[in-house]
């Protein structure tokens, strides 16, 4: 995205390959970038469902600012759809069962997505899909004090037309 860079890494301690999420160079001063990635950590932390990304850890409090979660094999649905162009009913049904029950999860504890698109819906093997990017997850409302009224986040052809 515009404001983070994703890198495959290698643990040095646990030697396991994983995915390395870093505030580029020009976001790490900027106060709206900083809090996105430390929203986006607290939340990746916290939420654990076999749907969702699994945060590993991050660093949120001194620059570099960083997240570490799972290396995910696999396309995004978006890269799967321009390959085969369209899906069977039952395996697109059961792709949208996991990403209903992941986001379910989310809004249990209180939050919404904010960025459910194909690019974040990651098909890891031909059963069982998962939806990553929590880059723009939020509370209902959150992002009034953050953004300014009138303003949101989110991907333009994605965003509910109510915002």
């Amino acid at each position: 995205g515009p404001m983070t860079e994703v890198f495959s890494a290698r643990d040095r301690i646990t030697e396991r390959v994983v995915a390395l999420k870093i505030l580029k160079s020009e976001a790490m001063f900027d106060e709206i970038s900083v809090t996105l990635l430390h929203r986006e950590a607290e939340i990746g932390l916290r939420v654990v469902h076999p749907n969702l990304v699994r945060y590993i850890s991050a660093e949120t409090q001194k620059a570099p600012y960083y997240l570490v979660m799972e290396r995910l094999p696999g396309e995004s649905l978006a890269q799967r759809l321009r390959r085969e162009k369209s899906l069977g009913l039952a395996h697109t049904l059961r792709i949208m069962t996991q990403i209903a029950r992941a986001l379910s999860v989310l809004h249990q504890v209180g939050y919404v997505h904010g960025d459910l698109k194909p690019e974040n819906i990651l098909s890891v093997d031909s059963l069982n899909a998962k939806l990553i990017d929590l880059g723009f997850a939020h509370q209902p409302g959150e992002n009034v004090s953050l953004l300014g009224e009138g303003l949101i986040l989110g991907t333009a052809n994605y965003v509910a037309p109510e915002l």
